[in-house]
């Protein structure tokens, strides 16, 4: 199968990011990845099914590559992200820290004193819900999922649940700060607490302050019946957009000039806070040797709604593999959508056959 690589398009009619020419390495490294992908496309197997929808590569503040794999999903149409939508509920957090409206160590009961259950109070800190360390031993999120189509990559909530009582009625069984649980209802309650102190959706605030200024047109992003974002899940986005967002975090939060948000919130968003081990586990009991602890991207190190790679960097990362990869070490962002059930073996053939060529 031919490689279309470089500036050609995923039928993206509006391109505000530069493009310029891949570097000889990097277009022949690529040529090699999308024949390697196309072939697990057609012959998958359990540990190595890779099917992406599209993927763009920004060397020194330039798309450099840029590629579609599946005609049904271009690069201009928006895609729903997943769980990449912690990421910009962060953003949307920083924000309000950036306003003076809110600290990451102000406690949970202090925005929702009447919602706290008396037999089973939440005592987690806003940084606690973004670390994933709220006191909740498993993740209350999914028992209010009904359904997930993979044709449209939707997922629908039951009718008639509230997501905060969903939460705040789920045991706290952990000192917060003490315990890593990835839980998509933290980033919902996250979401929920920035509505409240600025007065609007962190859709809007987004829209004002960092989607606007960005050339991005105004999303969608799923809400509850409470009209409130649902943060950990729901926020769809065009390819270049989440380009953009990477380019924007690996600038420190600055863009063309502006500080959009402050650069001390997206060193401290991106940086490493906790070790992530899953359910407790140590070190050594994930030490593998078919899945060694040095290539386990999911227990590399957490920051606020941002994973850490272990080649360095960090990423935003959605179910189904939706990624934006930031690489300070390369001056380098890599966005990617796709619908498959493997990351670590996407982030591998990212790690593996494109990033030394950066």
């Amino acid at each position: 199968m031919a490689a279309v690589v470089a500036a050609i398009a995923c039928n993206s009619p509006s391109k505000d990011l530069l493009r310029t020419a891949a570097s000889a390495q990097l277009d022949s490294a690529f040529k090699a990845f999308v024949d390697s992908v196309s072939r697990a496309a057609v012959n998958p197997s359990p540990m190595q099914q890779i099917i992406l929808h599209n993927i763009m590569i920004v060397k020194d503040g330039k798309v450099v590559i840029e590629h579609c794999f599946d005609p049904e999903w271009p690069a201009e149409r928006p895609q729903h992200l997943f769980s990449c939508s912690k990421t910009f509920t962060a953003l949307a957090v920083g924000l309000a820290v950036d306003d003076g409206l809110l600290s990451v160590d102000d406690p949970v009961s202090k925005f929702f004193p009447d919602r706290i259950k008396a037999d089973n109070p939440c005592r987690a800190t806003v940084k606690d819900l973004l670390t994933m360390q709220g006191g909740h031993v498993t993740d209350p999120t999914w028992d209010t999922m009904a359904a997930y189509d993979s044709t449209s990559m939707e997922i629908s909530l039951k009718p008639g649940v509230n997501l905060m009582d969903a939460f705040l009625s789920h045991p706290f069984e952990k000192e917060p700060g003490t315990f890593f649980c990835y839980n998509s209802l933290s980033t919902y309650m996250c979401s929920a607490i920035v509505q409240k102190l600025e007065g609007k959706t962190i859709l809007d605030l987004l829209d004002e302050r960092i989607f606007q200024p960005l050339g991005i047109d105004r999303p969608v992003w799923d809400m509850d019946e409470e009209g409130v974002c649902t943060g950990g899940w729901g926020l769809h986005l065009k390819l270049e957009d989440m380009a953009k967002i990477g380019q924007l975090l690996l600038q420190k939060g600055e863009w063309k000039g502006k500080q959009l948000i402050s650069s001390e919130w997206v060193e401290e968003q991106t940086s490493k806070h906790i070790d992530n081990y899953p359910n407790g586990m140590t070190a050594e009991q994930l030490d593998l040797p078919y899945y060694p602890l040095s290539r386990n991207d999911w227990v590399a190190g957490y920051g606020y709604q941002t994973w850490r790679n272990t080649i360095g960097g960090f990423r935003a990362d959605g179910a189904w593999g939706q990624m934006i990869i930031v690489l300070p070490e390369k001056n380098a962002v890599i966005a990617a959508r796709a619908n498959l059930t493997n990351h670590q073996v996407e982030l591998w053939s990212f790690w593996d056959m494109i990033v030394p060529y950066l």
